[in-house]
C-alpha cells in the first residue's frame, strides 16, 4: 500500500446507507477505512477519527472507482480519490487523530487487506498497477459444486478459517468456521456454537477441505478433509444449538456466493471440487 494504491468499484447510491469496510493487516490489525453512502457521505478512519463528512463533494456518477493510497515520505498520509478526484488527504498524527492509540495500528506496514463481511458497497477491487478486477464476494454455487479449500495451518496454531455463504444479492445465507485449536473445532454461523469435530482429522499438515451442501432431504452440510468425511450434519432445530439466531432464516436461502472474512488466517487457496481422480 505504501507504493501501490488500491482501487475499489462501487455502484451504491448516496443516501442508500451502504458502506465500504476496508481492513488493513500485518499479522495484526493495522488500521481500517470506512466509507459511508449516507445522504451526506462520510468517512471513518478506525483508531484515528470519528465519522466525518468528506471535505469536498463526491463526483455525482453512481458508478465510482475509489483509489486509496498510503505514503510515508513525511509521516503517514492517507489519500483517497474518487473517479480521479481527490476527496481526502489526511496526515495521520496526534493532531488529526482523536484516538491516542493510533500509532499502535497505523505505524504498521500493511501486508494484507480484507473487506469486512458487513461491507455492502464494495463490488470489485484491484491494485492500481493491475488490469483485472476481482469480485469482493465471489460467485460460487455451493449447492451444485462442492468447494475445496487448501490450508497448511498446524493444529494448536490458533489459525481460523471463516467463510460466509451469500445469496446472489450478497445477503448472508449461513457460513462456517474451522478452528485450528489443539482440539480442532468447527462453527456454523447462525446455527451452532464452537464444537469439537466428531472424528479425528487427518494428521497431514497440508489439508484440502471439501465443503458441500445438499437439499435432497433437508439442508445437509458435509465436510471432507483430505477425502475423509469429518462432518455430516442435517440443519435442524435439534442440531442448531445457538438459539440466538433463527437458522431457518439464513440456511434456507440459496447460496450463490462465498466470502472469506477478515478473521480468516488459515485459507490459502480455494477452487471448485474437481472430482475423484482429477487434478
Amino acid at each position: 500500500m505504501a507504493t501501490t494504491q488500491l482501487e475499489i468499484k462501487t455502484d451504491s447510491e448516496i443516501g442508500s446507507g451502504d458502506t465500504v469496510m476496508l481492513f488493513f493487516y500485518t499479522s495484526n490489525s493495522a488500521g481500517r477505512v470506512y466509507l459511508y453512502f449516507t445522504s451526506t457521505p462520510q468517512y471513518y478512519i478506525k483508531y484515528c477519527t470519528s465519522r466525518t463528512d468528506f471535505p469536498a463533494d463526491l463526483p455525482a456518477d453512481v458508478n465510482k472507482i475509489w483509489r486509496i493510497g498510503i505514503t510515508r515520505t513525511l509521516g503517514i498520509r492517507l489519500q483517497i480519490h474518487c473517479n480521479d478526484v481527490e476527496v481526502l488527504n489526511i496526515l495521520i498524527s496526534d493532531t488529526t487523530c482523536s484516538d491516542g492509540d493510533w500509532t499502535r495500528y497505523w505505524n504498521e506496514d500493511i501486508e494484507k487487506i480484507y473487506f469486512n463481511s458487513g461491507d455492502t458497497a464494495s463490488d470489485y477491487y484491484k491494485l492500481s498497477d493491475q488490469e483485472n478486477w476481482v469480485a469482493v464476494k465471489q460467485d460460487f454455487d455451493l449447492e451444485t459444486t462442492p468447494l475445496e479449500i487448501k490450508t497448511d495451518s498446524v493444529l494448536g496454531s490458533g489459525d481460523q478459517m471463516y467463510m460466509y455463504f451469500c445469496t446472489s444479492e450478497g445477503v448472508r445465507a449461513g457460513g462456517i468456521g474451522l478452528l485450528f485449536t489443539s482440539t480442532p473445532q468447527y462453527y456454523l454461523y447462525y446455527c451452532s456454537l464452537k464444537t469439537n469435530f466428531p472424528t479425528d482429522l487427518p494428521v497431514a499438515r497440508d489439508k484440502v477441505w471439501r465443503i458441500g451442501i445438499t437439499r435432497t432431504s433437508g439442508i445437509r452440510l458435509q465436510i471432507h478433509c483430505n477425502d475423509v468425511e469429518v462432518l455430516n450434519i442435517l440443519m435442524s432445530d435439534t442440531t442448531c444449538s445457538n438459539k440466538k439466531w433463527s437458522w431457518i432464516k439464513y440456511w434456507t436461502r440459496v447460496k450463490n456466493k462465498i466470502y472469506f472474512t477478515s478473521e480468516d488466517t488459515a485459507s490459502d487457496y480455494y477452487r471448485a471440487y474437481q472430482g475423484q481422480g482429477k487434478d
